[in-house]
Order: structure tokens, then C-alpha cells, then sequence
């Protein structure tokens, strides 16, 4: 048993004998330098992917807001006996860290090829279960309201978000949906401030739509409207709130946009107030005259936005 022939396999029982071999062979690459992780996903093996995910032999998600960093605290329940009984009584320390959990826990690419998989099978329970409109970088870096060029483009997976473009409307609904996420900070009645985003690639992913002329392209871009308008509508009742509590209060010196996943933040440090979430832009034409209107009327709330500090509050 190696692991390509795992990676292969359909059976239950033969998986289970790999994963239990004493010197867990499952751990390691092979002469090629492929885990059996690699080799699932060449093979485009899902069987087996969820098999290991749903008896919690991997996991990419931790559920520990602290492990985002580099992946969302992946890892793996397998692991080699650490110590070994020589011939002579002596226990000897084997190695610590094992391939198979160092690429789970350094590479976010593995669970965005996954995601890959579980959309072109419609499974959204498992999309969920990945995070799979997230990247670690929302909580890593941005939702601290001081992030700084936060590098969203180094994450963007163009196959992954084309097999999102060509999935059911239930995929693309959970896709262009938007999402909250928690920061550290409290306000006085002890609960977290929140912040909301949508998918990080979503721009490509309407790109894609129209381009492609999906049917759920008129659906996605009202969804993206309605979260432009309400970006924007509350930067604006931020802005004039802190003005009016501080006449002093310089409110350009407080905003950002990063065009590099189209970020954009305030906060007013003395109300401990504020937003961070991406806004929505997309490039293409349509044939359809209905499409084209909703697509400018997309960009024009994203220029706005975009274009608040030099052009003002209106």
C-alpha cells in the first residue's frame, strides 16, 4: 500500500488499514514528494477526501479564531507513536513533526481545491464546513480596522472560482451571499464588534457569471448592489456621527481603500466605531441591456465608495 494506490481506492476498509499501519505511512510524502492528500485530489478522489473529514482524521478549520493565520488551523488526529522500544529497553524519541500535518497546517491550497471538489458535487454542508467563502487573511490581518495592504490577490485560486461560476444556484447562492465576522474588540454590553464581507473573489466570480451568461448573473448582481448601497449609506452615517461628535475630527485621515481585494475601512478610535468589509466591481459586458444596467449601476456605488475621500461626502 502506498500512497498512491490509496488515494485511488474506494474501499473503506483499505483506507482504514493505511491510516492504522504502525509506522503511518499516511504521514509521510512519497519518493515523489506527494502525500496522499496531493494524490486524493489528483485523483479527484472526494470519497475519500470526506471520508477523512468526516471521521475527523483531517480538519480544516480549528473552530479557534487565534489558529487563522496562515490556513484556519488545519491539521490532523493521526499520529506516529512518539517514542519506540529498542531491543535493548531504551525508548527512543521519533521525529515530531510529520509531513502530512506541516502541509495541512502551512498550505490553504489544499482546502481550496477541496472546496473545488465539494461544489462540483453540490455539497454545501461540506462548503460550510471549509469556510469555503473565507481565507484566513479576514482574520489574520483585516478585521483589526488597521490592516495594512492586505494581499488577497497571493490567495486567489482562478480555478477554484471557476468551478464556483459553473455550480448549481444553491452553490452560487451561498457564494454571493454575505458573511459576518467577529473582531476583538467590545463594546460595553461585553459583545464583539462585527464586521461584514462577502466572498473575497466575488468580482471574478461575476466576471465569470457574465461572461458565461449564467442565468444567476441577474440574481448576483442585485446581491452585490444591495451590499455596495448598504456599504456605503453606513460609511456615510460613521463619517457624519463622528464629525458631529468631534468638530476636530479629520475623517480623511481615517479612511483607506486597498484595491487588492478592493478593502475599505474607517474607524473613529475615540467612539470606537467603525467598518471594514470589500466592495464589488465587475469589468465585462453583456449582450443583455438589463444586465448592462445592473452592472452600471454596480460600479457606480463602487466608485463612489472608492472615491469618497477625494470626492467628499455628498
Amino acid at each position: 500500500m502506498t500512497n498512491f494506490t490509496i488515494a485511488q481506492s474506494h474501499n473503506r476498509k483499505v483506507w482504514m488499514s493505511y491510516i492504522e499501519k504502525k509506522d503511518k505511512p499516511i504521514l509521510n510524502p512519497d519518493e515523489y514528494g506527494k502525500t496522499v492528500l496531493d494524490y486524493a485530489i489528483e485523483f479527484s478522489n472526494y470519497d475519500f477526501l470526506k471520508f477523512l473529514m468526516d471521521e475527523n482524521y483531517i480538519w480544516f478549520d480549528s473552530r479557534k479564531d487565534k489558529d487563522y493565520i496562515m490556513t484556519f488551523g488545519a491539521g490532523t488526529s493521526i499520529q506516529r507513536i512518539k517514542f519506540e522500544e529498542c531491543e535493548n529497553g531504551v525508548f527512543v524519541h521519533l521525529p515530531g513533526m510529520d509531513d502530512l500535518q506541516y502541509k495541512l497546517a502551512t498550505e490553504d491550497q489544499l482546502r481550496m481545491h477541496i472546496i473545488s471538489l465539494a461544489t462540483d458535487h453540490n455539497d454545501l454542508k461540506t462548503l460550510e464546513k471549509l469556510r469555503a467563502r473565507e481565507i484566513p487573511e479576514l482574520y489574520y490581518k483585516v478585521h483589526y480596522l488597521a490592516c495594512t495592504s492586505p494581499d488577497f490577490n497571493a490567495h486567489y485560486d482562478k480555478v477554484m472560482v471557476s468551478h464556483i461560476a459553473e455550480a448549481s444556484n444553491k452553490i452560487l447562492e451561498y457564494f454571493t451571499d454575505s458573511f459576518e465576522i467577529r473582531d476583538q474588540i467590545r463594546y460595553k454590553d461585553g459583545s464583539k464588534r462585527k464586521h461584514t464581507f462577502v466572498f473575497p473573489y466575488i468580482s471574478q466570480l461575476l466576471n465569470m457569471l457574465i461572461e458565461r451568461n449564467r442565468p444567476f448573473q441577474k440574481k448576483a448582481l442585485e446581491k452585490a448592489i444591495v451590499h455596495n448601497e448598504e456599504t456605503l449609506q453606513k460609511l456615510k452615517t460613521l463619517i457624519k456621527n463622528s464629525i458631529n461628535n468631534d468638530c476636530y475630527f479629520n475623517w480623511k485621515m481615517e479612511i483607506d481603500f486597498y484595491e487588492n481585494g478592493n478593502i475599505v475601512s474607517f474607524r473613529d478610535t475615540v467612539a470606537v466605531t467603525g467598518i471594514i468589509t470589500n466592495i464589488v466591481n465587475v469589468t465585462p459586458k453583456s449582450k443583455d441591456d438589463q444586465i448592462n444596467e445592473l452592472i452600471k449601476k454596480l460600479n457606480e456605488s463602487y466608485d463612489r465608495i472608492r472615491n469618497i475621500k477625494t470626492e467628499g461626502l455628498p
